[in-house]
């Protein structure tokens, strides 16, 4: 007899892209959709692989349908395709910095232990320098991309977090030198997020270089739970005392599913990252009636995946059976 949790009947442990990604690789932004934005495929697959899903089979197919799309100066763009039609280039990346930083964390998450295959590594080269061409040497932060010279707390955040990654698999590859180099970039951009971005008055960091300081959920509340998610310590000190006051003061309306188009799964994986499965699992319920709604994405999908692993297979008894369905 096997317990699964009910509207998941995946593999268990498996991250399962099915209805998003193609028979050809390729992950869409929505269900059954004829966009892909490698930003948002990228983040998913690693977000289900933080947090203990297996993703090799839906990343090496993806990856062997991003690699050839890649430009010859290391960026990618969105695609989209119309019915019966192959794939075409139809708009800039919407952030440089985070989608290359994320592209070359999951190239290396994903390499054995003696390296990047000979193709990724290529791949990882180009990506790698034109990143390096987004950072900003006086402030010691990232720009969104050449168009763009904006530099924003989430990418940063992402960009440390990569390079942080990236680091700790090249000391697995015995490339203990690069390893060391790499290291030194995370953490001297970890320095420079907080002296960029830290307001001390507020108790908070600010979401972006060039515009004062809004109120809004997205960008500047969110924006809040990214350092969390890439395990760094805020200039405000305890984490968990941290996200119980950000919990306090902005879970009720983020669970309300009203604050933005998105449901922002990613908050709810701040929540298990702190052991805080009650409000993960509110999270769930909320959601699950938009499941694969125009309210859905690919990163809300593996949101939902982990979250649906994690109360099935990890915490039974926390969450009692009502939450489960026997197969026999």
């Amino acid at each position: 007899m096997m317990l699964t949790y009910a509207g998941i009947d995946d593999k268990a442990g498996e991250f399962v892209a099915k209805r998003y990604q193609q028979p050809d690789g390729a992950i869409t932004v929505y269900v059954d959709g004829d966009n892909v934005d490698p930003y948002f495929s990228i983040k998913a697959l690693l977000a289900a692989h933080a947090h203990g899903l297996d993703i090799r089979r839906s990343a090496e197919a993806w990856i062997e349908w991003l690699i050839p799309k890649q430009l010859s100066d290391g960026r990618f763009e969105r695609y989209c395709r119309q019915p019966g039609e192959t794939w075409q280039r139809c708009a800039p990346a919407d952030a440089d910095d985070a989608l290359l930083a994320l592209w070359l964390e999951l190239l290396h998450a994903l390499s054995p232990d003696n390296g990047l295959p000979a193709r990724w590594r290529q791949s990882a080269t180009r990506a790698e320098k034109h990143l390096s061409t987004l950072l900003d040497r006086e402030l010691g932060v990232y720009r969104v991309s050449q168009e763009q010279p904006i530099a924003l707390l989430m990418d940063n955040v992402e960009v440390y977090a990569a390079l942080a990654a990236v680091a700790r698999h090249q000391k697995r590859f015995g490339l203990h030198a690069k390893s060391r180099k790499t290291a030194v970039k995370a953490k001297n951009l970890r320095r420079a997020i907080d002296r960029v971005f830290w307001q001390s008055n507020l108790r908070m960091y600010r979401a972006s270089l060039h515009e004062e300081p809004v109120d809004r959920f997205y960008p500047d509340i969110v924006a809040q739970i990214y350092p969390w998610l890439a395990g760094m310590n805020t200039p405000a000190g305890n984490k968990l005392k941290e996200y119980m006051r950000w919990r306090e003061q902005y879970a009720q309306d983020w669970l309300t599913l009203e604050l933005d188009e998105f449901p922002w799964g990613l908050v709810a994986l701040a929540s298990l990252k702190f052991h805080d499965r009650e409000t993960a699992l509110r999270w769930f319920e909320s959601v699950s009636p938009l499941r694969h709604s125009h309210r859905w994405n690919i990163l809300e999908e593996a949101a939902y995946q982990v979250i649906a692993f994690d109360l099935c297979c990890r915490s039974v008894s926390y969450f009692g059976a009502h939450m489960l369905r026997e197969e026999s």
